[in-house]
Order: structure tokens, then sequence, then C-alpha cells
């Protein structure tokens, strides 16, 4: 079968790089970040009034921009075989936090690069879906067990000339604070398309409070 539309993979180890640059940032994270202290009081209606204080002296609106790289597991090759692909993108996510705690957002990726992809492994003509730089935004809700890990949750619809998809998504980010109100973030995420296929990305990125 020949394919109209050519995969682009990238010339250089751009996935090993993200990768380092994310297990570095881990690594920065104090030992102690996330744990809770043994005689830490019960929290009460006074502590969640304190953390929505808290998101408003912080700034309740959040936007970031990220580069990303997702990863596909079902890619197709120029031969029409079924491989890993890589592609880039970019991440731009808005959130409003209600508390220190949780919030919902519209956190949306864009895919710089087309590509093929196989579905359920059918190798035939009509098994190939190909995506042209495709759009796919998200109604999030997120959840900060920690001050530095952010936990996200969500559902939305994958824009594509080709075809659009229905997706779910989940994600997790670490973020560094550089200065008030800005952040350096690391993330993952995967996005399950229950009639297509999934993608795991990684990313690194800015983000602003305000």
């Amino acid at each position: 079968m020949s394919l109209s539309m050519v995969c682009h993979r990238s010339r250089f180890s751009f996935p090993a790089a993200l990768l380092a640059l994310f297990a570095l940032v881990l690594c920065g994270m104090p030992s102690g970040a996330s744990a809770q202290e043994p005689n830490a009081p019960i929290r009460t209606a006074d502590a969640a009034e304190s953390d929505s204080e808290e998101a408003s002296e912080e700034g309740r609106h959040e936007l970031n921009l990220s580069l990303s790289h997702a990863h596909v597991p079902s890619g197709a090759s120029d031969t029409g075989r079924t491989e890993w692909l890589t592609v880039a993108g970019w991440g731009f996510n808005y959130n409003y936090w209600l508390n220190s705690r949780w919030a919902v957002g519209v956190h949306t990726d864009l895919t710089i690069e087309s590509l093929v992809v196989v579905v359920d492994g059918d190798e035939s003509d009509e098994g190939f879906i190909r995506r042209s730089r495709p759009v796919a935004p998200a109604l999030m809700l997120s959840w900060k067990p920690a001050n530095a890990w952010t936990v996200s949750a969500g559902a939305g619809r994958e824009f594509d000339p080709e075809g659009d998809l229905n997706l779910f998504r989940v994600g997790a980010e670490f973020g560094r604070p550089l200065s008030a109100g800005w952040e350096a973030t690391a993330g993952a995420a995967i996005d399950i398309r229950p009639s297509a296929h999934g993608t795991l990305m990684f990313s690194l990125g800015l983000s602003r409070r305000f």
C-alpha cells in the first residue's frame, strides 16, 4: 500500500533529552516535600478557608506553555507496518484554581507533525488513520496533593481535517518555583482514544499564575 502522507521523524534524540531533563527536575525535589508530619493536625473548615485565601493570594488564574513530545506505539511506518513513532507538539493549558488544592481548566495539545496510525493492529487499507497536525483540547479537573505535584484527569476531543476523535486524558505534573508567579514544569500524560489509538506525552514548560 502507498501512503500519501509520510510520518515525520525527529532527527535528533529529543525524547532522550526530554526524559533526562524530566528526571533531573524530579531528582531536585526535596525528599520530604510530599510527606505529612506524623502529628499534623486534622484539617478543619478553617483550614479549608485558609486554602481558598492562599489561592487568592497566589492568583486563581494559571497559564502554561509547554514543549511536548508524544509517543505513539501504534504508528505506521513508510511501508505500512506498525512501529513506535514520536511526534513533537505544543501544550497550552489554562487552569482556574478554586482553592490551593483544586482547579478546573482547559488543556490543549497541538501536534505540529503529521502521522499515520494503525488501528487495532489492522495493517490493511481500512486499518489506517491519518492525522494532520491535530488539535486536542480537554476539560480537566486538577488536584494538588503536595506543593510541587499536580494530577489531572478529564475528557475532550481531538480535531483533525481527517476526522475528529473523542479522548480521555490523565496526567501528572511537577513544578519548581522560579520567582513570584512563575514556575518551571515537567509533566507526563496519557491520551486514550476509545475508537482509535493512545499516546504517551512528556512535556517541559513554563507556567504563570496571576
